[in-house]
């Protein structure tokens, strides 16, 4: 749609003709540029104490000929949050944790992953991320 369009006049101001476009259902997108292969994986969904229609997109990045054969895995996400759709403090952390412990899973798996992103509106402030950070890391 409309959103789509400025999102490609944008790449192509910046030099890039045709930008690779992945929408999640109707409300979160990613934009990657032609110059970088792109693979699209399942969504992390099922995430432990997280209502269970809370997905997160997730793709591999690659083919920085500085970086080859590595990549870089990206979280793509948009969670709202409203008096309709609660996404209290317990849930954020328990998202922020299946973040990282899903990077870290993929990660340790495959030594080609050169580390993670994350994209988009998580809706959790940094005290979530960090709550999750430090209870990984004494586990």
């Amino acid at each position: 749609g409309r959103f789509e369009k400025v999102v490609q006049e944008a790449f192509r101001e910046a030099g890039d003709d045709k930008p690779q476009i992945f929408w999640n259902g109707s409300d979160t997108m990613a934009a990657f540029s032609t110059y970088v292969e792109v693979v699209k994986l399942d969504p992390l969904t099922n995430m432990d104490r997280v209502d269970a229609w809370r997905t997160i997109s997730r793709f591999k990045v690659g083919g920085a000929s500085e970086h080859d054969p590595n990549y870089l895995l990206i979280y793509n996400t948009h969670q709202p949050k409203s008096g309709k759709r609660q996404f209290n403090s317990l849930q954020q952390s328990n998202l922020c944790i299946a973040v990282l412990r899903d990077a870290r899973q993929y990660a340790g798996g495959n030594g080609q992953n050169i580390g993670f992103g994350f994209g988009g509106d998580a809706n959790c402030t940094e005290l979530p991320w960090t709550a999750a950070f430090r209870s990984l890391v004494h586990r």
